[in-house]
């Protein structure tokens, strides 16, 4: 690293920040210039964006418009926005909490986004102000960046733009087959479509002619026994069960909802419920479980239907939307009632048609689910190769004349 810089962000791009028009002045907004927004920086390349402003919005208020390869950074938000960086695919305003990074010819813009992708979390930490700790426009100028001659710096970016090419590929990928995926619930489902070997009506059942809905709590007679104990945050929000902790059956037995192998979990509270919070539960220890307060449970009554054709059924777009409209409760605190999920009306095929529906919607889930493993492989080697590049532990040879 013996030709390498260090020097600070500020050193080597001019750093500003967008703002805010007014929203009172209705004049303002839906025209024609992007507008953008902390929520839309995610590591990525931001080419399109839901809102706009004027010309007029422009001129007359804080907001400024910034060209193609500017890297924006989120100085605020909530959750994990906070150091997320992206880079502008078009020309576009943004608002005032985020930063936005002008890189000089001197320098790889590529590069110098690459470098603060890596260091997101570190740069999180960076931050001040109350419980937030936001970043300011001192704090991202004073960050400091490892610089190598601008022909490597051009071979690294070039080399970890690879990586995310094979990556944003795989994203759309999973996402067409999540997309298939949905077509084909509502077609089998609904019996809309169905396989040449079977004919015969379906039957209109309520939920609870199939299911037992939040059935009894099961019952150990060892209260040092343990159970696997699974909190909201421990489903994703496409049903899958991601993690669960042992806990001693006498620690959750009280306070807590209870479930069994091969019950479907249902999350009831806004948002998680929105979102398609839930799981087909199984593998728990002793095949028993215990969990939020905010699940509904649903056991399949097996001479009637499965456990997987009723999952199924809470991740169509009908049961959540049908789901959300039936929410009570105040604000913040809505949720699903048990009645709706008792009389939620589906149609019914037979148990072997039943099998054949679902066979193939696991097909699509295992077509997903090999995507995501490889998702995550290219993830994990990207992230190596940032951490080898960006400090100079690996040197890119390049041609003196690049």
């Amino acid at each position: 690293m013996d030709n390498w810089l260090s020097l600070k962000l500020g050193e080597i791009a001019k750093v500003t920040s967008g703002g805010t028009p007014d929203r009172r002045n209705l004049d303002f907004w839906n025209g024609s210039i992007p507008w953008i927004t902390t929520s839309q920086i995610d590591f990525n390349i931001i080419n399109m964006t839901t809102e706009f402003i004027t010309e007029a919005g422009l001129i007359n208020s804080s907001a400024k418009l910034f060209p193609p390869k500017t890297i924006l950074m989120a100085m605020y938000g909530q959750g994990q926005t906070r150091g997320r960086v992206a880079i502008l695919g078009i020309e576009a305003s943004t608002n005032q909490a985020c930063a936005a990074i002008l890189v000089n010819n001197e320098n790889d813009y590529q590069y110098v986004y690459y470098y603060l992708e890596s260091q997101y979390k570190q740069i999180r930490e960076i931050g001040h102000g109350g419980n937030q700790k936001n970043l300011n426009g001192e704090l991202v100028k004073n960050i400091v960046i490892p610089l190598p001659p601008l022909p490597e710096q051009r071979a690294i970016a070039a080399i970890l733009s690879t990586w995310d090419e094979a990556i944003t590929l795989t994203k759309r990928l999973i996402d067409a087959l999540k997309r298939r995926k949905a077509a084909l619930m509502q077609l089998l489902l609904t019996g809309e479509v169905r396989f040449s070997e079977f004919d015969g009506e379906w039957e209109e059942v309520i939920l609870e002619d199939v299911a037992y809905i939040n059935p009894p709590k099961p019952n150990v007679a060892d209260g040092e026994q343990l159970v696997s104990f699974v909190g909201m945050a421990d489903v994703s929000e496409d049903a899958r069960l991601v993690n669960a902790i042992n806990r001693k059956y006498v620690e959750v037995k009280n306070g807590f909802t209870g479930f069994q192998d091969q019950d479907v979990l249902i999350a009831k509270i806004t948002p998680c419920f929105e979102n398609g919070k839930g799981a087909l539960v199984d593998g728990l220890r002793g095949g028993i479980g215990f969990g939020s307060t905010e699940f509904h449970v649903a056991r399949a009554i097996l001479d009637r239907t499965t456990p997987n054709f009723i999952y199924y059924h809470t991740l169509t777009h009908r049961f959540r939307s049908f789901g959300e409209s039936n929410m009570s409760g105040s604000a913040g605190q809505r949720r699903v009632p048990t009645e709706f999920i008792k009389s939620f009306l589906i149609t019914l095929p037979s148990l072997s048609e039943q099998h054949r529906i679902i066979n193939v919607l696991r097909q699509c889930d295992t077509e997903i689910d090999l995507l995501g493993e490889i998702l995550a492989k290219l993830t994990t080697q990207k992230r190596g190769l940032m951490q080898q590049l960006l400090t100079g532990a690996v040197r890119v040879q390049v041609d003196k004349e690049i």
